[in-house]
């Protein structure tokens, strides 16, 4: 098998048995925990240790703690509100460096967005959701950790070393972003992410939450995340993705059964792996 091969057996396999157990199991908010494992398992990387995925879960439970004080005591005061979130999301987006755990944006993002649009619907759905999202996303690591163990990269089968070896290139040395630019592009990231959050929380739009949370994840790269070409695939992925969903939903309403998700998920996994 060769390595993509590998990476595609991984996230196949690894999102069935998280969907067949995380459904079987039905725990509150139960069907986030597949979600988490297929963003890891898509990842083209080894495992990158349980040191930092503690980084990552440190991460989370620090932005769910600031999302509840967020909505338990400033949801009522927006000219304080709104500022504080300019601050929040400026610390974030600079801090981001290459040094940091995957996808650290949108962890940090996730909790300091998403508890407090839960809060304006209900006190107790913020605290419901900080706790679930937690819970699933260590699940998540856990799944993920599992079948890199049991599929690991070593399985694909190395191609056959060249008769003359050329000497290999050394590889490009990174130059460091300057502090000046890491402020303006940090800047630029703030105003987007803070012009949706002041829209979704104004309307009180908590059923498009995903939204917002994907506004803020993109806005985290506006380098890679702002050119025509990075804005087609997105579309094009989005529309790809939702025309697969209505298909599956509409499935899965005809032959409700749980045998039947699973083949479900099964087909679509392949299918997009």
């Amino acid at each position: 098998m060769t390595l993509q091969n590998v990476q595609t057996l991984r996230l196949v396999l690894g999102a069935w048995t998280a969907v067949a157990f995380a459904y079987a199991a039905a725990w509150p908010m139960y069907f986030i925990m597949p979600v988490f494992t297929v963003m890891f398992l898509s990842m083209p990387i080894p495992w990158f240790g349980w040191k930092m995925a503690g980084q990552l879960l440190f991460r989370l439970a620090f932005s769910l703690l600031v999302g509840l004080s967020i909505s338990e005591f400033l949801l009522d005061f927006p000219l304080i509100c709104i500022p504080v979130y300019g601050l929040l999301l400026f610390f974030i987006y600079y801090n981001d460096t290459p040094s940091a755990p995957p996808m650290a944006i949108l962890f940090m993002t996730l909790g300091i967005t998403i508890v407090p649009v839960m809060g304006l619907q209900s006190p107790l759905g913020s605290h419901v959701i900080s706790a679930g999202l937690f819970f699933n996303m260590a699940l998540g690591l856990i799944f993920t950790w599992l079948f890199h163990g049991l599929i690991p990269n070593s399985m694909a089968k190395l191609s056959p070393a060249p008769l003359v070896k050329k000497s290999a290139a050394p590889p490009p040395i990174p130059v460091p972003v300057l502090k000046q630019e890491r402020a303006r592009l940090a800047f630029v990231s703030t105003l987007v992410a803070l012009l949706a959050i002041t829209i979704f929380f104004s309307l009180n739009l908590s059923q498009y939450a995903l939204a917002m949370i994907q506004i803020c994840f993109m806005a985290g790269s506006p380098g890679t995340n702002s050119s025509i070409q990075a804005m087609k695939g997105n579309a094009l992925a989005t529309c790809i993705g939702g025309i697969a969903i209505i298909i599956a939903f509409n499935l899965l309403v005809a032959v409700p059964a749980f045998s039947f998700l699973l083949a479900v998920t099964l087909y679509f996994s392949f299918l997009f792996g």
